[in-house]
C-alpha cells in the first residue's frame, strides 16, 4: 500500500486506453491481494513494455488517484487529436476512437465536474468534426457499438449513434455538434443517482421509478451549472413522448424539439440491443419491431424518425 492508499481513492484506467510515451506526472497501480501496489511512477512515462507487459499478463486495468484524473485525461486528449489527424475513417479508427470517448465518459460520470465534462465536450466534438469530413464515418457507427452494462458504454454507443444518425438526417455543423454531444450527455444526471437504483437488476418498485426519472433533471441541472446549456435539452426531454405520456414534463408533440427525437430513438435502440444488470440485449431487427409496435404504432414516437432510422442502420451494414 502506498501512503494509506486504498481502492476507494483510485479510478480505474482500462490499458486500451493508454498509449506509450504519456502520463509521466501520473502514478499507476495494480492490485495484489486486494492492495494497491505502485507499477509505475510519477516523472517516468509509460513505455512500450511496460504497456506489452500488461497485455501479455492478461491485465485489464491499471489504477491512478482521483487527483490525477484531469491529467490522464488531459493525455487522453492529446492522444485524442493526433489519433483522428493521422489516420483515415475505418471501423479500426472508429472502434480505437470509442475506447478513449468510453474512458471519458467513464470518468466524467465519477467526476461530473466542469474540467472532465469539459474535455469530454471537446474530444466528441473533435469527433464530430471527422466526421464532418470524412462522410464514410457515419454509416460505419453501427460497427463500433459495444455491449456492457455500464452507463459509459450507453453513453458513448448514443453519442455515436446520434452523431451518425444526424449527420444522415442532414444535420451540419453546430446542429450535428449539439445533437451528437446531447446524446453523449444525456444520461449524465445518473451519476447523481443511489447504485441500488441504476445497478438494479429487475423492475424498479413505485418509489424507485421516482427516483430515477430524476436523472433528467439531475442531468439538465449538471449541464446547466457547467456552462453546457447547449446539450442541457437533451438530458432534460429524451423521456419525452409525442402523446404526453413521457416524463418528466409530459411535454407533447411540437413541443418536444426535432433534435430530441433524433436522440430519443437512439438511446431506446441501444437500450433495447445493449446489456442491461437484468437482461442480456435483443438483435437489432427485434428491437426495431418493439420500437415500432411500443412507440410508433402508439403515436409515441415520431413515423419518419422512425422510417429514417431503420434506413440509417441499413446503410450501415451495407456502405
Amino acid at each position: 500500500m502506498d501512503n494509506g492508499l486504498n481502492k476507494d481513492s483510485l479510478v480505474k484506467i482500462p490499458i486500451t486506453t493508454l498509449f506509450p510515451g504519456r502520463y509521466k506526472d501520473i502514478d499507476m497501480y495494480l492490485v495484489f491481494n486486494d492492495r494497491p501496489v505502485l507499477y509505475k511512477e510519477a516523472k517516468i512515462p509509460i513505455s512500450k513494455e511496460k504497456l506489452a507487459h500488461l497485455y501479455e499478463s492478461g491485465i485489464t486495468h491499471v489504477l491512478i488517484k482521483k487527483e490525477d484524473l484531469n491529467l490522464f485525461v488531459a493525455d487522453l486528449e492529446k492522444e485524442f487529436h493526433a489519433m483522428l489527424n493521422r489516420e483515415e475513417p475505418s471501423v479500426h479508427l472508429l472502434k480505437k476512437s470509442f475506447e478513449v470517448l468510453g474512458a471519458a465518459s467513464e470518468f466524467m460520470l465519477v467526476v461530473p465536474e466542469r474540467e472532465s465534462l469539459k474535455s469530454a465536450e471537446s474530444m466528441s466534438e473533435e469527433m464530430t468534426s471527422f466526421v464532418e469530413k470524412n462522410p464514410k464515418a457515419a454509416y460505419l457507427v453501427a460497427f463500433t457499438l459495444k455491449k456492457d452494462f455500464k452507463i459509459s458504454v450507453h453513453l458513448t454507443n448514443v453519442y455515436y449513434l446520434s452523431l451518425g444518425f444526424a449527420y444522415h438526417l442532414g444535420y451540419r455543423g453546430n446542429d450535428l455538434k449539439r445533437i451528437a454531444i446531447g446524446g453523449f450527455f444525456h444520461d449524465i444526471g445518473k451519476s447523481k443517482l443511489p447504485n441500488n437504483i441504476v445497478k438494479r437488476g429487475g423492475i424498479l418498485g413505485p418509489e424507485e421509478v421516482k427516483i430515477y426519472e430524476t436523472h433528467t433533471i439531475l442531468g439538465y441541472e449538471i449541464l446547466k451549472e457547467n456552462d453546457l446549456d447547449e446539450y442541457a435539452f437533451a438530458a432534460y426531454e429524451h423521456h419525452e413522448l409525442l402523446d404526453g405520456s413521457g416524463y418528466p414534463r409530459g411535454l407533447k408533440r411540437d413541443e418536444i424539439r426535432r433534435e430530441t427525437r433524433v436522440i430519443q430513438i437512439c438511446n431506446i435502440y441501444d437500450t433495447l440491443t445493449g446489456f442491461r444488470y437484468h437482461k442480456t440485449g435483443e438483435p437489432p431487427f427485434n428491437a426495431l419491431v418493439r420500437i415500432r409496435d411500443d412507440f410508433v404504432l402508439k403515436g409515441k414516437m415520431d413515423k419518419y424518425i422512425y422510417a429514417e432510422f431503420v434506413n440509417f442502420l441499413y446503410k450501415n451494414r451495407t456502405e
